[in-house]
C-alpha cells in the first residue's frame, strides 16, 4: 500500500478483504525518545474506512483519446503522484511540501547549504505524473527552498541580525531590530524547554512589546510581576537575555502565556518564504546549476536508493510500476530568428546567440523630454557632484545615453533635498521644480536610491507609492551603487551599458518603442496569421498574497497592445478576492482597452485577439477559459453587435517540471539554442501545447515556457504560432535579450507585482495569518488613466 501520510492509503488490491463497507480497527503500539530524554511508549486505535475506488484506466483511455471530451483523470494522477511520494516521504529526514520532496543531510553539500541570517537551503525534487503522448511520464526536477535555521532561537536571531555573537542580545532590540525578530518569529514551531526539565512544542503567537524584564502579567492572587521575575522567584531560573522581549505562546486568543526567549529552540522544516537580497542570491547559487550537474543528479535521484530509488519502493512496486531510469529523448527544431529593425541599423540579426548589444543603435521611436527633473533619496554628505563617481558626471553620461540612442532630452531640473519631506512631497517639489524651469508640465522623475529593495516597506516601494498612485507621476530610479555614484562609490565600470539599460526603460515609459520586427519581404508574414489586419496581443497575470489573511487580496494585471510594433502597452492592475485566480472584471477592462485601442488607431477595431494567460495551473483551465473567454466575447458584443473578431487564448506555464537537455548544438552554457522548440512526445495526447526555450542560458539550467492552447479562432498552424510567440520575446522593452516567455505576459507580471509594491502594510508592518488578529493591507489604486499613458511597471 502507499499513503500520503495525512489521512488517505491507497492499495492496489482490496485492502480490506471483501468486507470494505465495513471500517477496520487496527492496534498500534509506538515507542520513542521525546526532545527532553523520557521514554514514551503509546498505544494507538487507527480505525480504516473504504473511501472509494480509483479507476487507474481511466489514464490509458485519456491517453488513447477514446474518451472523448472527457476531462483529464485528476483521482488516478493523484493516486499515481501519492505511490511514487509514498515511500521517499516516510523518511525522518525528507520534508514533503506539496509536490516536492527536500532532504534534510546538512553533511551533504550537493543537497544542504548554509545561507546567512539564520536560514539555510534544502536540495530536493519536485515531482509530477503526467499524460502525454509517449503514455505516462514520471516528470522530476531539482528543487530547492529555504529553511529556518533549528537550534537555540537566541543564536538564530543573532544570526538574522547579523550578530557575530549572541551575547550581543543582552542589549535589547532597537526598533528596527524589533521589527525583523517579530517578521522572523511570528507564526514559528518552537521546542519550549520547561524549568522541570520536559519539553513543549508551541506556537509564536506574538512577541511582546517590551523586554521580559518589564513585560508584566497578573498572578492569580492579584500581584503584578515581570516574566522575568517569575521565572526567578517560582523556577529560580535567571534570564541571561531579560533584555529580550517574552513570546505569547497561547493557543488562546484572549489570554498571554509568556516564555522567554532563551528557553525556546527552533523546530527543524520550518520554510522561509521571504529572502533578503543575500539569501537570494545565495539560494541562487544553490540551486542554479547547469545542464550536466543537473542531469546527473536527477540521474543519482531515480537511481540512489537513499534519494528516491523509486523502483525499489515497496509501494511502487506492489501497483507494478516500473520507471525508465534514462531521460526521454524527443524531436526538437530550432526556428529562425526574426530580423530587429532599429532607425539606425536598419537590420539587426541576432543569429543563434539570442542577444545583441545597443552599440551606435537609434531606436526605431525616440520620445521627446521637455520637461523632467532629478532628485535624491540619499543624504548629500555621501554624494559629490563632479568627477568619476559624481552625481552630476552620471546625469551627463545618461543624458547623452538618451539622446545618442534617439531620445531627445535636456538635463534633468534638479529638485530639493530636504530629509523631513515624504517621498510624495519630494517627488512633488521635483515636479514643481521641472515646472519652473521648463515651463512645461512635468514628464518624469529621475530618483537616486541608494539601493534598489523591492519589499514593502523599501523606499523604492514608497516612492512607488507616491508616483504610481497619488501623484500619477513617471519615475525611473536607479541605484546608486550599481550607477557608481558616491564619495566612497568604486569607479564605475560598464556605466555606458547601464546607461543604455536605463535608457530603454525611461523610451519605454515616455511611449517610445525600442525595437520592432523588420518588414522584410524574405521573411514570411512579419506578424504570422493576424499580421494583415489590426490586431491586440493581451496578456495577464495573478499575484497571490503570502499571508492566509482572507481579506489580503490578491492582485490582477492585465496588457494590451496598441499597436502594429508590439512595443507599447496598456494596463489594468485590480485587486480581487484572497487567492483568486480568475479574473473576475476581465470583461470590463477587455472592454476599456477595445476602447483605447480604438481611440488611438484612427476609429479602427482590432479584428485578431491573442491572449497569452500567465500562471494558470492545469486544473484551473476549465474554470479560466469558461469565465475570460467569455468575458473578452461579452465585451466584444458589449462594444458593437456584432463585433467577433476571431480569438487565440494560450495558457503560458512557467511552473512546471520539464527540462531540455541538448544531446548536440547546445550553447556555451550547456543550454539548448534559443528558437528550440519541442512539441511531440512529451506534449499533451490530444490537445495543441509545445515547450518553447526562446532564451539564451545565462545561469544554471533555462527552463522552457509551456505554451497549451485552449481556443484557436485565429487558424494559427503549429509552426506560425510558435514562430509568432518566439518573435516576440525578441521584443521585451527592457534589455537587447530574448526573453523566456512572451512579453505581453511578461509585462503582466511586472505590473502585477508592481500592484503588490501597492499594499501599504498596517501596524508593526507584517502581514501574517488570520489567527494573529492583524488587518489585512491597505492597496492603493494605480489610476487607469495613468496605466493607458504609460508603461510604468518597464
Amino acid at each position: 500500500w502507499a499513503s500520503d501520510w495525512g489521512k488517505n492509503i491507497y492499495a492496489a488490491t482490496a485492502f480490506l478483504g471483501s468486507g470494505n463497507d465495513e471500517p477496520h480497527t487496527f492496534t498500534v503500539r509506538t515507542q520513542y525518545t521525546a526532545p527532553d530524554g523520557s521514554a514514551v511508549d503509546k498505544t494507538w486505535s487507527v480505525v480504516i474506512s473504504y473511501a472509494a475506488t480509483v479507476d487507474l484506466g481511466a489514464l490509458s483511455r485519456y491517453i488513447q483519446g477514446s474518451d472523448a471530451g472527457e476531462d483529464v483523470p485528476r483521482s488516478a494522477i493523484q493516486v499515481l503522484e501519492v505511490v511514487m511520494r509514498s515511500g521517499v516521504s516516510a523518511r525522518e529526514n525528507v520534508m514533503v511540501i506539496g509536490s516536492s520532496v527536500f532532504f534534510n543531510v546538512p553533511n551533504d553539500r550537493n543537497l544542504h547549504m548554509q545561507l546567512p541570517g539564520g536560514v539555510e537551503a534544502w536540495a530536493g525534487y519536485r515531482q509530477a505524473v503526467k499524460p502525454c503522448q509517449f503514455g505516462l511520464s514520471f516528470n522530476i526536477d531539482l528543487a530547492a527552498t529555504a529553511f529556518l535555521t533549528s537550534g537555540p532561537l537566541v543564536q538564530v536571531l543573532a544570526s538574522v541580525l547579523g550578530m557575530r555573537d549572541p551575547n550581543q542580545l543582552k542589549e535589547g532590540l532597537n526598533p528596527r531590530a524589533m521589527r525583523a525578530v517579530k517578521d522572523t518569529v511570528k507564526g514559528m514551531r518552537v521546542a519550549y524547554r520547561c524549568p522541570n526539565g520536559t519539553s513543549r512544542n508551541k506556537l509564536i503567537r506574538d512577541v511582546g512589546h517590551q523586554p521580559a524584564s518589564q513585560t508584566m502579567f497578573k498572578l492569580d492572587d492579584g500581584r503584578q510581576v515581570s516574566v522575568a521575575q517569575y521565572y526567578s522567584v517560582t523556577y529560580k531560573v535567571n534570564l541571561r537575555f531579560p533584555a529580550l522581549p517574552p513570546l505569547n505562546v497561547s493557543s488562546q486568543g484572549g489570554r498571554k502565556v509568556w516564555v522567554p526567549m532563551e528557553l525556546c529552540n527552533v523546530a527543524p522544516g520550518q520554510r522561509r518564504r521571504m529572502l533578503n537580497e543575500q539569501q537570494t542570491t545565495g539560494m541562487l547559487q544553490f540551486a542554479g546549476v547547469g545542464p550536466a550537474e543537473r542531469g546527473k543528479y536527477l540521474q543519482d535521484v531515480m537511481a540512489r536508493k537513499e534519494l528516491g530509488g523509486f523502483n525499489e519502493d515497496p509501494a511502487v512496486k506492489a501497483f507494478g510500476i516500473q520507471i525508465e531510469t534514462q531521460m526521454s529523448t524527443v524531436d526538437a527544431r530550432i526556428l529562425n530568428p526574426p530580423l530587429l529593425a532599429y532607425q539606425r541599423p536598419e537590420a539587426i540579426t541576432p543569429g543563434t546567440r539570442g542577444s545583441w548589444n545597443l552599440r551606435d543603435v537609434v531606436f526605431p521611436a525616440g520620445s521627446v523630454i521637455e520637461s523632467w527633473a532629478f532628485t535624491s533619496l540619499v543624504d548629500p554628505q555621501y554624494l559629490v557632484n563632479d568627477g568619476p563617481t559624481g552625481t552630476n558626471t552620471f546625469l551627463n553620461d545618461l543624458v547623452g545615453m538618451c539622446n545618442k540612442t534617439g531620445l531627445k532630452c535636456p538635463m534633468p531640473a534638479m529638485g530639493p533635498w530636504d530629509p523631513r519631506h515624504s517621498y510624495e512631497q519630494r517627488l512633488a517639489a521635483a515636479r514643481d521644480a521641472a515646472k519652473k524651469q521648463f515651463g512645461k508640465e512635468c514628464q518624469m522623475v529621475l530618483v537616486l536610491l541608494e539601493r534598489k529593495m523591492t519589499s514593502g516597506e523599501s523606499p523604492y516601494a514608497l516612492l512607488k507609492q507616491a508616483g504610481d498612485s497619488a501623484l500619477g507621476l513617471r519615475t525611473q530610479c536607479f541605484a546608486a551603487d550599481k550607477a557608481g555614484i558616491g564619495r566612497n562609490a568604486r569607479p564605475p565600470k560598464g556605466r555606458l551599458q547601464y546607461c543604455a539599460n536605463v535608457a530603454m526603460k525611461i523610451n519605454t515609459k515616455m511611449g517610445g518603442v525600442n525595437v520592432k520586427l523588420l518588414d522584410d519581404p524574405t521573411q514570411p508574414k512579419v506578424v504570422p496569421v493576424v499580421g494583415t489586419v489590426p490586431f491586440m496581443v493581451f496578456g495577464a497575470d495573478v499575484t497571490h498574497p503570502t499571508s492566509f489573511h482572507p481579506d489580503d487580496p490578491s492582485i490582477a494585471a492585465v496588457t494590451a497592445s496598441y499597436d502594429r510594433t508590439l512595443g507599447r502597452y496598456m494596463s489594468r492592475v485590480l485587486r480581487q478576492g484572497h487567492r483568486q485566480e480568475v479574473i473576475g472584471a476581465m470583461q470590463e477592462v477587455v472592454m476599456e482597452m477595445l476602447k483605447e485601442f480604438h481611440r488611438r488607431n484612427n476609429g479602427r477595431k482590432p479584428q485578431a485577439l491573442i491572449y497569452y494567460r500567465d500562471g494558470v495551473a492545469d486544473s484551473q483551465f476549465p474554470a479560466v477559459l469558461e469565465h475570460e473567454y467569455t468575458a473578452f466575447r461579452k465585451a466584444c458584443y458589449a462594444l458593437e453587435e456584432g463585433y467577433c473578431p476571431p480569438i487565440t487564448f494560450v495558457v503560458v506555464q512557467k511552473r512546471h517540471n520539464t527540462r531540455l537537455f541538448p544531446t548536440e548544438g547546445a550553447d556555451r552554457s550547456g543550454n539548448c539554442l534559443p528558437g528550440t522548440v519541442v512539441d511531440s512526445g512529451i506534449c499533451h495526447p490530444t490537445q495543441f501545447d509545445f515547450f518553447l526555450n526562446s532564451h539564451a542560458g545565462l545561469q544554471g539550467h533555462n527552463k522552457p515556457a509551456h505554451y497549451h492552447v485552449l481556443v484557436d479562432e485565429n487558424g494559427f498552424s503549429a509552426d506560425s504560432l510558435q514562430l509568432f510567440t518566439y518573435w516576440q520575446c525578441y521584443l521585451y522593452c527592457r534589455c537587447t535579450r530574448s526573453v523566456s516567455y512572451v512579453p505581453a505576459a511578461y509585462y503582466a507580471h511586472l505590473a502585477a507585482f508592481r500592484g503588490r509594491l501597492m499594499k501599504r502594510e498596517v501596524e508593526d508592518g507584517s502581514v501574517v495569518s488570520s489567527g494573529s488578529g492583524e488587518r489585512a493591507p491597505e492597496v492603493l489604486q494605480i489610476p487607469d488613466r495613468y496605466a493607458n499613458a504609460c508603461m510604468f511597471f518597464a
